[in-house]
Order: structure tokens, then C-alpha cells, then sequence
């Protein structure tokens, strides 16, 4: 997948605006608010996992609408969060919806792909101390591309005669013999009774 030179340069432009535009705010420490449990409460065992916690993972946290909808979105940094608050959001949710309009991309991935995809690029450009290794435009094509498998499925069609290969929209008809599934797909399984090839 490529991405025409005008969109790259939108995308690049409006990555550094939505960088400026990252907000960032101190932990509530838990310790501070948590009230020692009353009662039944108190006598209760609680499984602690604390120790399992991956110390390199990058923990995002959203914030949704009573719709479902995400309206606001953050990332851990150490003893603060860092990322957009429900007004700094909604420019970072237009630019979204503005890449999934091109045709290019949306062929392909999902807008929730796309603001996946951005909202690990700026966690890693802020990690990295403002500094990007790639800028959006393509980190996202090559995050896509990585993403997008082309995948081949091959089965027979019974009572279907057909002279000559013919497409209708992504797929492709044409005639295969039992033979042609065993010897042009070395790769595959071959399943004999439903003559039904997979990986």
C-alpha cells in the first residue's frame, strides 16, 4: 500500500499539531483515596498480580462516551499520564476520520486500525523524547502493510460448469481439477473426501 504524496504531507503536518496538543497530568495515587475496608470487607482475601505487571508495557487508558464512543485518550509515562483530554480529543479523532476518507488506506485497514496505529507513534515519539524515527506517513505504511495479509482460499464449486476464468470483484473463478489442487499447491493441505484445500 502506498499513499499519495499530498496525504503524507497532511499526515505529517498534522502529527506535529496533535503532538503540541498532548496533554500531560499527574497519577492519583490509589494510596491517597483508598479508605481500609469496613466489615465482611476487611476479612476478605484479595488476589494480588501486582508482581506480574510487565514493567515495559506501555498501558493506555480511554475514556468513553455513555454511546460507546472514545472521548479521550491516554498513555502511562511514569508518574504521569500523558494524551488527550476530552477537548485536545476531538481534533485527534477528526485527523482520523480525515486519513480514513483516502480511499488508499481505507481499502485496507479500519479507522480503529488507523488511530491504533497513530496513537503508538506518538507514544513512541513522546518516549523518545519528541524525536521521530519515521514520521506518521510511514510509520503507518509500514505498519499496514505489515498488518494486511493476502490470503488465497481455494474450493470446489459443485454443478458449476466453467469454460474460462472469470472475476467477480476480488474473486477469482476458474476451473480446477483435483489433480491441479494436488500438484499446483504443494504447500497446502489437500483434504481428499471434500477436496477442500487450507493452510
Amino acid at each position: 500500500m502506498e499513499i499519495n504524496s499530498k496525504a503524507c504531507s497532511y499526515i505529517d503536518n498534522m502529527s506535529i499539531t496533535l503532538m503540541e496538543l498532548l496533554k500531560v497530568e499527574k497519577n492519583i495515587s490509589v494510596q491517597n483515596i483508598q479508605k481500609p475496608p469496613i466489615g465482611s470487607l476487611g476479612q476478605r482475601n484479595f488476589l494480588d498480580l501486582s508482581d506480574r505487571i510487565d514493567p515495559e508495557a506501555i498501558i493506555v487508558e480511554s475514556l468513553t462516551s455513555h454511546s460507546g464512543e472514545t472521548v479521550a485518550k491516554y498513555f502511562q509515562h511514569g508518574e504521569s499520564k500523558v494524551g488527550y483530554d476530552e477537548e485536545a480529543f476531538k481534533p485527534f479523532k477528526k485527523f482520523i476520520k480525515n486519513i480514513y476518507k483516502n480511499k488508499e488506506i481505507s481499502s485496507w485497514v479500519s479507522a480503529g486500525c488507523i488511530e491504533e496505529l497513530a496513537f503508538k507513534w506518538i507514544i513512541q515519539v513522546y518516549q523518545n523524547q519528541m524525536v521521530a524515527k519515521l514520521n506518521l506517513s510511514s510509520y503507518l505504511t509500514t505498519n499496514i502493510n505489515e498488518r494486511v495479509l493476502t490470503q488465497k482460499y481455494h474450493f470446489p464449486i459443485l454443478n458449476l460448469d466453467i469454460s474460462s476464468t472469470f472475476n467477480l470483484g476480488a474473486v477469482s473463478i476458474s476451473y480446477f481439477s483435483k489433480e491441479d489442487f494436488k500438484s499446483a499447491l504443494p504447500k497446502v493441505l489437500y483434504n481428499k473426501n471434500s477436496g477442500i484445500v487450507s493452510e
